[in-house]
């Protein structure tokens, strides 16, 4: 999954402490980070048009021959239409590490 094209958010916390002792320095740490893809989904919707709102002087019923399915595009009269709705998804992952350095 490319995230360039996906909505997503990185938070981290880093965590580092350092003693000195003699000829001794000891550096201890910690990074966590927790990541969240939110994959976009794009549904297309479909709307249909028929020839009942310009068919005859009463536009109520589709009749085959009067009207026009263009013209009734035109004013944004369909017939009816739909989309689909696709279930948003939701990922996290989690990243941790510690470490200890003696110099």
């Amino acid at each position: 999954m490319a995230h360039s094209d996906t909505p997503h958010q990185t938070d981290g916390l880093g965590v580092n402490l350092s003693h000195e002792m003699g000829n001794h320095s000891l550096i201890v740490g910690f990074l966590g980070e927790i990541e969240r893809l939110y994959p976009a989904t794009i549904s297309t919707p479909t709307f249909n048009f028929n020839s009942g709102f310009t068919s005859g002087p009463v536009g109520e019923t589709d009749c085959s021959t009067s009207g026009n399915s263009i013209a009734s595009l035109l004013p944004g009269t369909g017939s009816s239409g739909s989309v689909p709705i696709q279930a948003k998804l939701d990922f996290q992952q989690l990243n941790y590490g510690v470490y200890v350095q003696d110099t």
